[in-house]
């Protein structure tokens, strides 16, 4: 990419720095944490809202054997 080669051992992380480009995890996780800011700003009736407060319950007793 842009005249390196693959003997010249560059990490993908100086490519970015290089010609400024953010890392794809950073991107991903501004976008989470702004539809996390969304879903917290939401109506009580929200879908949303409702599964992040909802309780879920797990038997506690042991699988039946099959």
């Amino acid at each position: 990419m842009a005249g390196m080669r693959w003997q010249d051992l560059v990490t993908s992380e100086e490519e970015g720095d290089r010609y400024g480009v953010k890392e794809l995890k950073a991107e991903l996780g501004q976008g989470r944490l702004c539809w996390f800011g969304h879903a917290r700003r939401s109506g009580k009736d929200n879908t949303t809202k409702v599964v992040e407060n909802m309780e879920v319950s797990r038997p506690v007793e042991r699988p039946e054997k099959t």
